[in-house]
């Protein structure tokens, strides 16, 4: 999960670039749409690691944490849907 949070203000950062530059370059268009993939397969491995820890009987419970993570992973992956439909200017 950690890694989810360390890379998604490096896609945001790529795409916003390509955003307010107008120019749709290959390198900072590819890497904005990969890192926002890996993002949410980070998220997604992150959260499925804490839920099966919580149910698992280690004695934890599940609490505004793994709400918060089922959230950001709807969110990443949202992101990543939008981050694809990204084209490179004609």
């Amino acid at each position: 999960m950690t890694l989810a949070c360390i890379i998604s203000p490096f896609a945001v950062a790529c795409l916003i670039f390509v955003a307010i530059t107008n120019k749709f370059d290959l390198p900072f268009l590819w890497v904005g749409k990969g890192l926002a993939g890996v993002s949410f397969v980070f998220g997604l491995i992150g959260m499925a690691v804490g839920i099966n820890l919580a149910i698992s009987g280690t004695g934890y419970s599940l609490g505004p944490a793994a709400i918060v993570s089922i959230i950001a992973v709807i969110l990443n992956l949202v992101a990543a849907i939008i981050g694809g439909l990204v084209r490179e200017e004609q």
